[in-house]
């Protein structure tokens, strides 16, 4: 489940997640992707199971050789946790991932 800045909510299945995430790393690397570094901020264990991560995502792309494009935006997780293994169960993203990628000339602008 994901939810968006605008209020869009998504429940994807295990299956299509995986699907989709192949597309958007296809996607990503059409525009010069390089790295993403996740950096937890803040963590709130919620049970003995359950816990709130929030993150700021940062990500390089380069679709220019020698002009690299940094990309930051801010994450909220809720984790699910068993045997150290996390798994995400809610993802809400805090800034529209398109519109900065427009902003900074990786996607051409809205008309």
């Amino acid at each position: 489940m994901a939810a968006d800045p605008d209020g869009g909510i998504r429940v994807v299945k295990k299956d299509d997640f995986i699907a989709g995430t192949s597309k958007r790393q296809a996607f990503f690397q059409s525009l010069g992707f390089q790295f993403v570094k996740i950096v937890v901020l803040d963590e709130t264990r919620l049970d003995d199971h359950y816990v709130m991560a929030k993150a700021n995502v940062h990500m390089r792309f380069e679709k220019h050789l020698g002009n690299p494009v940094d990309i930051k935006n801010d994450s909220t997780y809720i984790l699910f946790i068993k045997d150290d293994s996390p798994k995400v169960v809610f993802n809400l993203t805090h800034e529209d991932l398109m519109k900065i990628m427009q902003e900074h000339g990786l996607l051409p602008g809205k008309p």
